[in-house]
């Protein structure tokens, strides 16, 4: 089921998301419908800003907090054509998104009001629901409590808040996670203070320096012009009226000290050289190359798999959306594998909840549950060599003969191979041949 989403808008969501999932430590997708897209509305998927965003604290799950609160600087004379009666004052609550920088920049305020977005879930006939009210200010704008349509079903019949948050390194008890640069930044600051003494040390020591006697009989400014090749002096000079000064090169220990800090900063943030392609000791083969990168990526692997459940969770939202949303049918275009084009439509009118009766006759409803199971394969270029080196031994060894087609399929079909299908398809050309 495709996400109805343009496929190069969400490659960017994706990727503006695990940008601030890598440098805050937490991204926030929001998925919800927008009554107004493509004229007859449709799924939304956008990034939130995570210094703008409020929840319950001391929580692992944002489906347990009572409230969320979002946060965004709007023009006052668009909410004032827009909620027409509405007493809204300008500038009002700015001063809670000027605590980050880059929010609201200096001179750029005026005329504007921060607009906050309070979702709270309550219980409802039985079930959760969500009811959305903005404000600004004291100024309550709108209110789903108070709209007729939708006092009793809430925003959202699925009844959860339309968030997904992906922490990079989760803490206990929180929303929220610890980022890269959090979690690099006292390694670092050690490793630029030495590099600070260093610096330093390279100024002093790589600079020629002289001590002069001043009854000496040499001139200092003529030591200091160093366009003089002839210099001249009154008296015999010897060690005691003119010595060079030298600063001491700093100790190799510490040259030492500052390598192995860098060291333990790749090893903290599994920042290693094989991971990013480099090699040591002459390690040249796809093979070991790309064993060397599958045992540096456990650091990478547990949030990966959290990236995935969270996009897990993106699905299920769009499916509860489409559940309740797309009453009329609507195409899609599927492009296969083998670029095979296929036309197909959608609607909601097999996945709505269907009334039953239980035996003490009271009505319940049941909606059909979809088990989402979320498989990516990393590509770089040691996996195409390795999957051609694959195909190639697949190819010497006579598995995509007539003869050999049925086993090779059977061999095939339990691994994980891209355009899988489309060899399997060529394998029973080849087994319909041979009968």
């Amino acid at each position: 089921m495709p996400l109805v989403l343009e496929k190069n808008d969400f490659e960017k969501v994706y990727s503006d998301v695990w940008w601030q999932k890598i440098k805050q430590g937490t991204g926030i997708y929001y998925v919800g419908w927008d009554p107004e897209k493509d004229g007859i509305g449709d799924i939304v998927i956008r990034k939130v800003d995570l210094l703008s965003f409020y929840a319950q604290p001391y929580i692992d799950d944002i489906q347990k907090s009572q409230y969320v609160f979002v946060l965004s600087i709007v023009d006052t004379e668009t909410l004032r054509k827009q909620y027409p009666g509405k007493k809204i004052i300008s500038d009002a609550n700015l001063d809670l998104l000027e605590a980050y920088p880059g929010s609201c920049p200096p001179g750029e305020a005026e005329g504007k009001s921060c607009l906050i977005d309070c979702y709270e879930k309550c219980r409802v006939g039985g079930k959760d629901v969500i009811h959305l009210s903005k404000l600004v200010g004291e100024t309550l704008l709108y209110s789903t409590k108070t709209d007729k349509k939708l006092k009793d079903t809430g925003l959202y019949q699925h009844g959860l808040y339309p968030f997904v948050i992906d922490p990079f390194i989760p803490n206990e008890n929180s929303l929220y996670g610890m980022g890269m640069i959090e979690i690099a930044r006292p390694t670092q600051e050690y490793i630029d203070r030495l590099d600070y003494l260093i610096e330093a040390n390279c100024l002093l020591s790589g600079r020629q320096r002289w001590l002069v006697k001043r009854s000496g009989g040499v001139r200092p400014q003529d030591l200091a012009d160093l366009s003089r090749d002839i210099i001249e002096c009154d008296s015999s000079v010897d060690d005691n009226a003119v010595r060079p000064i030298q600063a001491a090169a700093i100790p190799s220990h510490i040259i030492e000290h500052r390598q192995n800090k860098i060291e333990e900063l790749k090893e903290v943030i599994g920042n290693r050289d094989f991971s990013q392609g480099g090699t040591t000791g002459n390690v040249t083969a796809y093979k070991s190359i790309s064993a060397l990168q599958e045992a540096g990526s456990k650091l990478s692997r547990d949030t990966l798999k959290s990236s995935y459940r969270s996009f897990k969770d993106v699905v299920n939202l769009c499916v509860e959306l489409i559940r309740e949303f797309y009453d009329e049918e609507r195409s899609f275009r599927i492009i296969g594998p083998d670029n095979t084009v296929e036309y197909t439509t959608l609607s909601n009118a097999r996945l709505k909840p269907v009334a039953s009766q239980t035996p003490s006759g009271e009505t319940v409803y049941r909606k059909a549950i979809f088990d989402i199971k979320i498989i990516s394969q990393r590509k770089n270029a040691f996996n195409t060599e390795a999957h051609n080196a694959l195909i190639t031994s697949l190819f010497e060894a006579g598995a995509f003969t007539p003869q050999n087609a049925q086993s090779a399929i059977v061999a095939i079909e339990a691994m994980m191979l891209e355009n899988k299908d489309s060899i399997i398809k060529s394998l029973q050309s080849l087994a319909n041949t041979k009968i």
